[in-house]
């Protein structure tokens, strides 16, 4: 057995062992949390119960033992990942330090849960239910989960490698403005490994993608020329907030269908609801990472509309559009966001929660 036969065992048996380490260990930090009183108890319910519920029931893929259980083990170890993803990173930080003896301090960092949308959870269970139902007329939600994982994996391999050869990577010496912005919006939020791209296209617009860090945030051009640094900051923290909050990872599990399947299609509508309330809840973060000023956000949101300079726009009439627009709700149905001046008037109601007033001059 020559030398190098030997390092490549020995390699592969050392990634098995860091493997199954971090396996361990995630299953331990899932349980804590389980059990952490802090953490929502709708959240548990939604993730853990229809799970269990499934490993529970005697289903015909019972019949086969050990397809039957490896099918359950497989729909758990997805729930606790669902669980796990959507859980605050503050408490996850708190129990890993405490299991790996790492130090671990919490007041550096606001704790954002509190701004996660209060209808978000309540939409995802809904969606996640109709979603489990489907999956179970299969017979095997364990296998069909567990595909649509790997295959977004896949998918975001394929991304990032399709970004790394078409666009331009964010840094210091590269748009080192639109860099400093990134810089800002992470230091007023929980630590988050990301890298940033710019990518060509005509309109204002921003994405986030990936199961893992680091993870990868997508910057229009158009964003970039028309934005002021404050406005990007906003939108930036936009993105780092729907990694907070797990959003990135669940909208992951129909990713690697591809977006013009018309089984990628079904998914997305039935988690359309909790897209939008997703939407709320990074704009909160976005207010956060500014400093609690709804300015470069509204002011972003505005551009993305319709892509002038805010003098020509008077925010207050802008706003009484909804009240003239009769069937809004109902043209909101089939959108991934809300429409934007909802969103621009959930903004102004945070920070009337926070500052006692509506008062804010906004262009």
């Amino acid at each position: 057995m020559t030398a190098a036969t030997l390092s490549n065992r020995k390699t592969s048996q050392s990634n098995i062992k860091r493997w199954a380490t971090q396996f361990r260990l995630h299953l331990h930090i899932a349980w804590r949390l389980l059990c952490d009183p802090r953490v929502s108890l709708p959240l548990k319910l939604v993730t853990m119960v229809p799970a269990t519920v499934y490993a529970m029931l005697p289903l015909p893929d019972d019949a086969i033992p050990l397809i039957g259980w490896l099918d359950d083990a497989l729909l758990l170890l997805v729930s606790t990942f669902i669980f796990y993803a959507l859980t605050p990173a503050a408490l996850k930080n708190e129990h890993k330090s405490k299991l790996t003896n790492n130090g671990w301090v919490s007041e550096a960092h606001p704790h954002i849960e509190h701004l996660r949308d209060s209808q978000e959870l309540k939409a995802l269970s809904w969606g996640f239910g109709i979603y489990l139902a489907m999956v179970m007329l299969t017979g095997y939600v364990g296998y069909v989960l567990t595909a649509f994982i790997v295959m977004g994996m896949i998918a975001v391999r394929l991304m990032t490698a399709s970004l790394r050869s078409n666009t331009v990577r964010v840094s210091a010496t590269q748009f080192p403005q639109v860099y400093a912005a990134l810089r800002r919006a992470q230091a007023e939020l929980p630590a988050t490994s990301v890298e940033l791209f710019v990518q060509q296209d005509q309109d204002i617009n921003a994405y986030v993608y990936g199961y893992n860090a680091p993870y990868t945030i997508v910057l229009t051009s158009e964003a970039v020329e028309k934005l002021s640094p404050a406005e990007l900051q906003a939108i930036i923290a936009h993105e780092l907030g729907h990694i907070l909050f797990g959003h990135v990872k669940l909208t992951g599990l129909f990713g690697g269908l591809g977006r013009t399947s018309w089984l990628s299609s079904i998914l997305r509508m039935i988690f359309l609801r909790w897209s939008r309330r997703c939407e709320y809840s990074a704009d909160a973060v976005a207010w956060l990472a500014s400093g609690k000023d709804v300015r470069p956000m509204v002011h972003a949101l505005l551009k993305t509309s319709c892509g002038l300079d805010l003098d020509t726009i008077n925010v207050r009439e802008y706003l009484q559009q909804l009240d003239d627009a009769a069937v809004s709700r109902l043209t909101e149905v089939t959108n991934t966001h809300p429409h934007i001046a909802k969103r621009v008037q959930a903004l102004l109601a945070l920070h009337q929660a926070e500052f006692g007033t509506t008062e804010v001059t906004l262009g």
